[in-house]
């Protein structure tokens, strides 16, 4: 395994912990910029859409770019976007240098994923390409919970610095150490929306998306539900670490399901498990203060990261 992809994977992990990092810090995020933290989860919302949005027309726009320098300037952005969150002293600052961050992540991750495999071999790129996919995985166990960590011991515009600076030695290292890698060439957007034709991948993007308003919807105002709880910022930081194993475990586990049960069968399950773990956080939360209450929901809390990952790679297992 060439070991400059795992620069590729410190790319993702970033952009990981740059997406989910912000629902460990709402309350401090809102409070520090005097909004609500209804008004504060929108910094997560925009994140999202941006990323999402912007990542197949920028891929289209960059097409025939050189990978390298793509994704050089793709971390630079990335890194700008941390650098305006960690100055930023309003809500509108906090948001622009969001979108910033955003651009850059919906750049990187698609040429991430296909420089890793041409700088492996044929039998190698499934395990490269893994190693990159993986980097946001880990940023749940690690990145998240030593985010939250770093805000409350010592302030929420460190994570940013953290962030930036890990975001500008991976790009350096790419700068550096990288070939010079052509493009494979530009496939119009026509071209990608017409994939949608396709019953099984249209399944597995709408799939995506009742995983991903789930997720999403808890996750980033988790702070705020784990406090009702009883847990301070030190409990919440371990629940965001047992969240975050539990999505390996998930991952994991959807492998083993999409081989012996297949992914038509698995996807139900994973989304019903889902569904369930987020139906008792919100039932528990009447009982908030109650012995036991907060053990009971760190294991749904559990049960929502195994699953919820899970989610997340069946789909592309079908078809």
């Amino acid at each position: 395994m060439d070991k400059r992809i795992f620069w590729l994977a410190l790319g993702s992990f970033a952009i990981g912990t740059e997406g989910y990092m912000i629902g460990g810090l709402l309350p401090t995020l809102a409070a520090a910029l005097h909004v609500s933290t209804a008004l504060a989860g929108q910094l997560v919302t925009a994140f999202s859409l941006v990323y999402a949005m912007s990542s197949p027309i920028l891929t289209t726009l960059t097409g025939r770019m050189e990978r390298r320098k793509l994704l050089f300037g793709a971390l630079l952005l990335l890194a700008a976007g941390n650098v305006v969150c960690g100055l930023a002293s309003s809500y509108g600052l906090m948001m622009a240098g969001r979108i910033v961050a955003a651009l850059g992540a919906g750049l990187f991750s698609p040429g991430a994923v296909a420089v890793a495999s041409t700088l492996s071999e044929p039998e190698k790129r499934g395990r490269a390409m893994s190693i990159v996919i993986a980097g946001q995985t880990v940023s749940l166990i690690l990145g998240v919970p030593f985010g939250t960590w770093v805000a409350q011991a010592f302030d929420w515009r460190t994570t940013f610095w953290i962030v930036g600076g890990m975001t500008l030695l991976a790009a350096l290292a790419i700068r550096l150490l990288f070939p010079q890698v052509a493009p494979a060439g530009a496939v119009g957007m026509r071209e990608r929306l017409s994939y949608l034709k396709r019953p099984e991948l249209l399944s597995a993007l709408l799939t995506t998306l009742a995983w991903a308003t789930g997720i999403f919807a808890l996750f980033t105002y988790v702070s705020e539900l784990f406090a009702g709880y009883g847990a301070g910022g030190r409990m919440i930081s371990i629940v965001l670490c047992i969240s975050g194993i539990a999505s390996f475990i998930g991952v994991r586990t959807g492998g083993i399901a999409a081989d012996r049960i297949g992914p038509n069968r698995a996807i139900p399950l994973a989304l019903i498990l889902l569904a369930a773990s987020l139906f008792l956080m919100s039932a528990l939360y009447g009982f908030a203060g109650r012995p036991g209450i907060l053990a009971v929901a760190i294991a749904a809390m559990a049960l929502y990261g195994a699953s919820a990952a899970t989610c997340l790679i069946l789909p592309s297992s079908i078809g």
